[in-house]
């Protein structure tokens, strides 16, 4: 289960995965009646907040109702049989961007000593592709923000009949809007502009 961090204040996205198919639409059911709490004092609470991994190699029932206070979501979790958790901070750029958690589920089942060095480099290389994706996605939405700006700019210029020119003194460039092309009856492709 990847649960992020949402820096809007909506509930945390989530996706996940399971081994066995049944139970991922278990889970799936799971996971919509009963979103990731980041309420304070919750495993990704605490995740997020600290920076460090929680590890719980032995889940017991006191654990788990503490964990999940409320009686019909724990009795809604049950028929998982959590045995083991890990919960991985999502870092990048030295923030928190979420929680990776692992779950073992079935009796006796446990998590290996070299899991948990296996987990933190999952989680790194996760929190590295969710980072890239979101600085993608902001960039994106800046080049979109951008485009819009410059279009009403176009806009607005040609309602007023007038057009914009820039004069660089050390290289002795001039450029114009195409409005300035439009309202001299010239071609940016055929005329240069002097200053």
């Amino acid at each position: 289960i990847v649960q992020l961090v949402d820096p809007e204040g909506r509930r945390p996205v989530v996706e996940f995965a399971h081994a066995v198919p049944d139970q991922l639409e278990r889970l799936r059911h799971y996971l919509t009646e009963f979103p990731p709490p980041v309420r304070s004092g919750s495993v990704l609470s605490t995740v997020a907040r600290g920076g460090s991994p929680v590890v719980v190699n032995h889940v017991t029932e006191s654990w788990l109702r503490r964990a999940i206070p409320d009686e019909c979501q724990y009795r809604a979790f049950a028929p998982f049989h959590l045995s083991a958790i890990i919960v991985m901070p999502l870092v990048a750029r030295h923030r928190v961007r979420g929680a990776m958690s692992l779950l073992m589920t079935g009796s006796g089942r446990r998590f290996s000593p070299c899991t948990l060095p296996l987990a933190e480099e999952i989680a790194a290389r996760a929190a590295l592709a969710i980072d890239t994706a979101q600085l993608v996605h902001s960039e994106q939405r800046i080049k979109d923000a951008l485009a819009e700006s410059e279009s009403f700019l176009k806009l607005a210029q040609r309602a007023a009949a007038v057009g914009v020119w820039d004069f660089l003194p050390a290289t002795g460039a001039v450029r114009w809007s195409e409005e300035c092309y439009r309202l001299y009856g010239q071609e940016p492709a055929i005329f240069t502009p002097s200053y």
